[in-house]
């Protein structure tokens, strides 16, 4: 058990790393990050927010693409650890794929709203998406 314990680490750093910063960071820190409003300086640093745009968010198909892809990773990394017969986590990962998802739709629901005007858009908080997704 103990190579296979070594491999999944091995296994887990490389596919952390490349991807994006959302994978770097410990995993309860992106799940805060992802459930905070605009402008956080966590949510800087992990690239949710902007403070060039109008609401602080950060919109855009690169993060949309950013997150998707942390979920996906992450989903993938929980499928092979929980498969081997070694104590990693089911609850948290599952938490950090459902926020991630619901970050990434409340940023889409975002961005589809700027053509309905500002006040439209003043209504949407992608951490209330991300909170929703973590539930789901």
């Amino acid at each position: 058990h103990v190579v296979e314990a070594m491999t999944l680490a091995m296994a887990t750093c490389l596919m952390n790393y490349p991807f994006t910063r959302l994978l770097r960071q410990p995993m309860v820190e992106v799940i805060h990050g992802l459930f905070e409003t605009c402008p956080h300086s966590l949510g800087s640093n992990l690239g949710l927010c902007d403070e060039s745009s109008q609401n602080g968010f950060a919109v855009g198909q690169e993060l949309e693409v950013r997150l998707f892809l942390a979920a996906a990773v992450r989903w993938l990394q929980t499928v092979l650890t929980f498969g081997a017969l070694i104590p990693s986590g089911l609850f948290i990962p599952s938490l950090f794929i459902g926020a991630a998802l619901g970050r990434m739709i409340g940023v889409r629901t975002l961005s589809v709203t700027s053509f309905f005007g500002e006040h439209a858009q003043a209504q949407i908080n992608p951490g209330v998406f991300a909170m929703g997704g973590a539930l789901a």
